[in-house]
């Protein structure tokens, strides 16, 4: 298999793991992470053997369409992320402010002023 062949398979492989829903998301991210590693690689190798001549192969069309796609799934991977990561901060915030209830508060019962002299 040539290296375009492993580049679409790859990409394939990254497409299908970002669409695919999973309550592993660490493992997910890790995963996604390899491939893309592994999808630098193989970039690096094309363009040290064929130059630029991904545009001329016939499924450059296919390519084009993945990698859009790749873009848009990753994307929500990574919106997904920071509304978890902004949803956390937020319930931690919460949290402390439970716990130290009165730490704003200033307390004045008990107190007498008297305005006559």
């Amino acid at each position: 298999m040539d290296a375009i062949d492993r580049f679409f398979s790859c990409s394939e492989t990254l497409l299908n793991v970002l669409q695919h829903e999973n309550d592993d998301r660490d493992g997910k991210v890790q995963h996604v992470l390899q491939l893309i590693d592994e999808r630098e690689k193989i970039i690096e190798e094309i363009k040290k053997k064929n130059g630029y001549q991904l545009k001329d192969h016939p499924k450059a069309r296919k390519f084009v369409e993945m990698e859009n796609n790749i873009q848009k799934e990753m994307h929500r991977l990574y919106e997904e992320i920071r509304s978890d990561l902004k949803k956390w901060t937020e319930k931690k915030k919460l949290q402390k402010m439970y716990i130290n209830l009165f730490e704003q508060v200033e307390i004045s019962d008990g107190r007498f002023y008297d305005k006559k002299q």
